[in-house]
């Protein structure tokens, strides 16, 4: 019998850390893990596109641990509960047309997830899954400025959309000013993915378009 072994390395010792869990990244932090994500997505799509099987192999063994937490009570109260105080909000706004579009989500917003999280068609990659600031560590020279990141925890990693890696972090950690400038943020994030795929071997401009719209899956980006 083989015994595999994995040996982490604890990145505290290189002057890593983590963020408080409840701050907000600024724009700095975005386009620098905006960036990270385009690297890390661009590997799967070079992967398909250079060795396919070895791929689906990989990609098969993965499952979105998403649609297992839709099927336990306690996750879909608690998802309904968010989507609760959420349309609470959006009354008080007094926009009748968003409040009626959101209402599906305060009883369905659990089986949505899933179905979002579900996505396994051309654009689809190998995700991080859990995208939130403190699933990150960064380095920072010694004027304060950001100069590396790394993130951590996998055991959600399934196959989807990048957009909802790209999605969960803005969400969780950004801010209103930081929505209003998306457009540049996935600009750079697109940026990045097509300079690592072509480092990677892969060199069309079209392996995951800026803006393209799929059946099924509207504005990849």
């Amino acid at each position: 019998m083989t015994i595999e072994k994995l040996v982490f390395e604890n990145l505290r010792y290189k002057n890593f850390q983590t963020m408080e869990k409840k701050s907000t990244f600024d724009k700095q932090h975005v386009e620098f893990v905006f960036k990270q994500y385009g690297k890390l997505h661009a590997i799967s799509f070079a992967y398909r596109e250079l060795k396919p099987n070895e791929y689906l192999q990989l990609a098969n063994g993965l499952k979105s641990l998403y649609k297992t937490f839709s099927e336990i009570a306690s996750f879909r109260d608690s998802i309904k509960k968010v989507f609760s105080v959420c349309l609470e909000n959006l009354e008080k706004e007094g926009n009748n047309k968003i409040v009626e579009k959101f209402k599906r989500y305060v009883e369905n917003g659990p089986y949505i997830l899933s179905d979002v999280t579900n996505y396994k068609g051309k654009y689809s990659a190998i995700l991080h899954g859990d995208c939130w600031s403190n699933n990150m560590m960064f380095k920072y020279d010694e004027t304060g400025a950001l100069e590396d990141m790394r993130m951590i925890d996998f055991q959600l990693s399934y196959v989807g959309s990048p957009v909802t890696d790209l999605s969960y972090c803005l969400y969780s950690s950004g801010s209103k000013e930081l929505f209003d400038q998306l457009d540049h943020f996935l600009s750079v994030y697109h940026r990045s993915l097509i300079e690592a795929v072509k480092q990677l071997g892969c060199y069309s401009e079209n392996i995951f378009p800026l803006g393209r719209t799929e059946k099924g899956l509207e504005g990849v980006l």
